[in-house]
């Protein structure tokens, strides 16, 4: 009788192993699984991140452009009257003001030196190369400078330039100056596109002035 026992045991084994078996290989082939916890989820419309690379900043909202506006054909008394409305507009936005001569000249020179002496004997090696014009600059803030001309165009002081480098002349200079009794004109420049509105209101009570809109280059660094 035991043994009949143990038959139907065994067999109901062999029959339980088989539909497990079935079972595994009717699923397909094996994959493998991963920990939820140390994958990314990456939202829709965001392109995952190249192999080795950073992410994609596509979705990064990009810095404001800067405008920049030229407000001319102030006399020497509305000067005065613009720099009081720019010093108010100042207070309610972030923007930079210069102020720009209309007329420059342009000075060729050597920087100032750390002391007297040095700029002395750096004058005396001038003279001794033939360079009479070399004047040593005793005011502040030029103090222990090196002149070597004052230019009214820009291409006569780089022909200067290189007349000097030609004579072995290291260490030269270019420096705008304002030509005396020129008018000067604002630069404005401004991330904020409401300083162009509120500039635009501003110059309605200088009505022989103009504001313009130009190109942010060197003079609005």
């Amino acid at each position: 009788m035991r043994w009949l026992v143990g038959l139907l045991v065994l067999a109901n084994v062999l029959v339980a192993g088989y539909f497990l078996l079935w079972r595994d290989n009717a699923s397909g082939p094996h994959v493998q699984t991963r920990d939820v916890g140390k994958l990314r989820i990456l939202d829709f419309g965001t392109p995952p991140p190249a192999a080795g690379g950073p992410p994609a900043q596509n979705g990064a909202p990009h810095p404001p452009q800067s405008i920049c506006m030229e407000w001319r054909g102030l006399s020497a008394a509305q000067m005065d009257q613009g720099r009081k409305a720019m010093q108010a507009l100042a207070s309610e936005h972030v923007l930079s003001v210069k102020e720009v001569p209309l007329q420059r000249m342009y000075w060729v020179m050597i920087p100032p030196l750390p002391s007297s002496a040095e700029a002395t004997a750096r004058l005396a090696q001038l003279h001794a190369l033939g360079i009479t014009d070399a004047a040593l600059v005793t005011a502040a803030p030029w103090q222990n400078a090196i002149s070597l001309g004052l230019y009214a165009s820009e291409d006569s002081a780089s022909r200067r330039l290189a007349e000097l480098a030609q004579k072995g002349v290291s260490g030269l200079s270019t420096q705008t100056q304002a030509k005396t009794g020129t008018d000067y004109y604002f630069l404005i420049k401004s991330a904020n596109s409401d300083v162009l509105q509120q500039l635009d209101g501003i110059r309605l009570a200088f009505p022989t002035t103009t504001l313009s809109r130009v190109a942010c280059g060197n003079d609005a660094n």
